[in-house]
Parts: structure tokens; sequence; C-alpha cells
């Protein structure tokens, strides 16, 4: 009896297992970066000083700079053109933390989520969340204000734009946190 129970619960167990690997995740870009010597408040410094020459408007980007931690919400914008349909205007919002120690930093963006302005009453404006899915599930098209096709391919055109946005914001970040702040004593 105790064999036959044990063989049920690892099957469940390795079942679960097997069923999470197939789901689509959230795009989430986070990493530690090490920064030797560097203690923790200049580090926080840098991240600030990053924070006013990324973004035209800081102020609003930035929710919170205390404790070493610099918690901002952000968008990128960019356009898709569907040939013959429109061209769309999409957005993704996301939120980006960096946390500061003595000797290292990790930064987080996630929360990758696209709108379309499809400029018609009626159609799908939030696709949500960036994940990992390669393709969209089939929609309507009165819905969605795309065929299929297009709706696909706007889906990867937004993970592209998105990562290449991605990997350059996080190459600026790494360069200003790496650099020592001058005090322009003019």
């Amino acid at each position: 009896m105790k064999k036959l129970l044990l063989i049920v619960l690892a099957s469940i167990f390795c079942g679960s297992i097997s069923a999470q690997t197939n789901e689509p995740t959230p795009i989430t870009y986070s990493a530690v970066v090490q920064v030797d010597g560097v203690d923790a408040d200049e580090l926080f410094a840098r991240g600030r000083q990053w924070f006013a020459q990324s973004y035209n408007n800081s102020k609003v980007v930035l929710q919170m700079a205390e404790n070493n931690r610099l918690v901002g919400k952000a968008l990128l914008s960019f356009k898709y053109d569907a040939k013959i349909y429109s061209v769309f205007d999409c957005q993704v919002d996301y939120h980006i933390l960096i946390e500061c120690r003595d000797g290292r930093y990790k930064y987080t963006i996630d929360n990758l989520y696209l709108t379309v302005d499809a400029s018609k009453p009626g159609v799908q404006r939030d696709y949500g969340l960036l994940t990992t899915l390669e393709s969209l599930e089939p929609e309507s098209s009165f819905k969605t204000g795309l065929n299929d096709k297009h709706r696909q391919a706007m889906w990867q055109h937004a993970k592209s734009v998105t990562d290449s946005y991605m990997k350059l914001l996080i190459a600026s970040l790494q360069s200003a946190m790496s650099a020592t702040i001058t005090d322009n004593d003019w």
C-alpha cells in the first residue's frame, strides 16, 4: 500500500513539474553586477544620476529613491506597420528596480506590458505581459483589429523591439554604474 501511494504521489509530482515547464513566463531582465571598491551610497548616487540622464522626465519615472533602492516606472513607444490595415501605436510599460549594496548592485526590469492603440472602437488594446510565448492564441480580427498573421507579426515585432531597447538600456546602466561621478567644480 505504501508503494502504491508513493508511486501515485511521484507521478502527480512529476506531472506537475512537466506541466510547469511548458508554461509561458513573463520576460524579465535581471542581474547582479559586481563593482569592486564602490560602496552602496556611491552606487545609489550613480543610479540616481543614470535615471536623470536616461529619461526625459526622471521625476515622473523614478517612483522611489530611498534605502539604496531606486524604483521606477517607464514606457517604450514604437509603431507597428500592418501594411494595408494601418500603422499601430504600441507601448510597453515596464518597472525598473535598482538595489545597491557595497561592491554590487542588482537591476530588475519586469512587468513588460504591451498595449496597442488601434484607433478603432471595440478593438483590443491590451495585449498583456510580454512572455516567452512564441505566438498568441488565435482571436477574432473584429476584436483585435488585425488578422492572425499580422497579430502574430506584431507580437514578434513588439518582443524584438523591446529586447533591443532593454539591451541598450542595460548597457547604459552598466556604463553609468561603473563610471565615477565627478564634481564639476568650475
